[in-house]
């Protein structure tokens, strides 16, 4: 997709919390985290899929399980992790 239509969809809409240079939000789709000058987009499935991309420094990660609702830990937290191992800058959730 074009860097403009990334920009749109990636984009807060909806603002749940602010505080400082964090803030939470929703965009088309998207969950969107800023960390001052950092913003890490999110998207999940039912099954326990996961995208995590920091639109910073291009990091992507994708987790596809087999998790069942409540079963095991979210596949947030698990993207989260194998973010921070690869990037140690990774915003802590």
């Amino acid at each position: 997709i074009s860097p403009e239509t990334l920009k749109e969809v990636t984009s807060p809409y909806r603002v749940f919390y602010k505080k400082g240079e964090e803030q939470y939000s929703y965009g088309l789709g998207w969950e969107v985290h800023d960390f001052g000058d950092r913003r890490i987009v999110e998207h999940s499935g039912y099954t326990g899929t996961a995208y995590v991309r920091d639109l910073k420094t291009g990091l992507s990660i994708i987790l596809l399980t087999n998790r069942d609702a409540d079963f095991g830990p979210h596949p947030f937290i698990l993207a989260h992790r194998i973010a921070k191992l690869i990037d140690p800058t990774f915003p802590d959730f």
